[in-house]
Formats: structure tokens, sequence, C-alpha cells
């Protein structure tokens, strides 16, 4: 599978969880915080993973400094998730969150830039400006409603 189809693929699995998840934690876990809630999707997903290395193997572990490297970037990522969960799970729609999120692809577009050593050109900044329009547009102008009631559904 090249990196187009996974994206799209991404997309797709992507969106049906933060669906599903806003609804389900709303309907049936209202007591129960976010983090909570990922701390459980990550043991199964994390008993998931050990019985595919324990069936596969994991070369990774045998590399120098890969416990660490697992740990330091495992941290980052549930962080990054709760975070993100978090913000989407209190947003008054949870698209306002996600496209405020999605300004890390500028972010990381200027970082890798830096690192590869690479020019901006003026197509790359006016996309990232309209980017920037956007959220601002999203924050200023956004639903005042209050969450999404999904009892109502």
């Amino acid at each position: 599978m090249n990196w187009v189809t996974s994206s799209f693929l991404n997309i797709l699995f992507g969106s049906l969880f933060i669906v599903l998840f806003t609804y389900i934690s709303q309907k049936y876990y209202k007591n129960i915080s976010v983090p909570n809630l990922m701390f459980n999707i990550f043991i199964w997903c994390g008993l998931i993973g050990l019985s595919y290395f324990i069936i596969k193997g994991n070369p990774m572990i045998k590399e120098k400094n890969s416990i660490r490297d697992i740990t330091i970037l495992g941290t980052i990522y549930l962080i990054s998730v709760i975070l993100f969960i978090q913000s989407f799970s209190s947003a008054p729609n949870p698209s306002y969150s996600i496209a405020i999120s999605n300004v890390k692809v500028a972010l990381i577009l200027i970082i890798t830039l830096i690192i590869y050593k690479q020019r901006m050109n003026k197509p790359v900044i006016l996309r990232m400006v309209f980017v920037l329009i956007g959220v601002y547009l999203i924050i200023h102008y956004r639903n005042k409603q209050g969450k999404i009631n999904y009892s109502d559904f």
C-alpha cells in the first residue's frame, strides 16, 4: 500500500474514530474523563500490539536505546492524542477543533523545511496563510450554542 492510499484510509478511519468516540463517550461514559477513556483504549491497543509482536517478533527491541525511544515517543503520542480528543470532545462541533488542530500541518512543514534545508515557495506560503485565515474564521465565528446533544439523535 502506498502513502496516498494510506493517507486516504487514515481520513476514513480517523474520521470514524472521532465521530464514534465523541458519540459513545458522551452517550455512555459522561462521568469518565477523556484521559481515563484513552488509557483504556491504549491498554487494549497495547495488548493487541504485544500479541502481534509475540507472534511476528519485534526487531526494534534489539536496537540500542530502543526502550528509551519507544517510551519517549509513546508518551508524546499519548499526550497528543489525549489533548486532541479532549479538544474535539468538548468543542461545540468536533470539526472546529479538528480544523484548528490540523494547523500542525503548517508547523510540520516549516520544521521539515528547516531540517531538510529546503526553501519555501510563494504558493506554499499562500496556502499556509489561507489555513491560518480559515482557523481565524472558525474561532471568530464559531457556533456559540454549546455542545452537541447526542441524545437527540
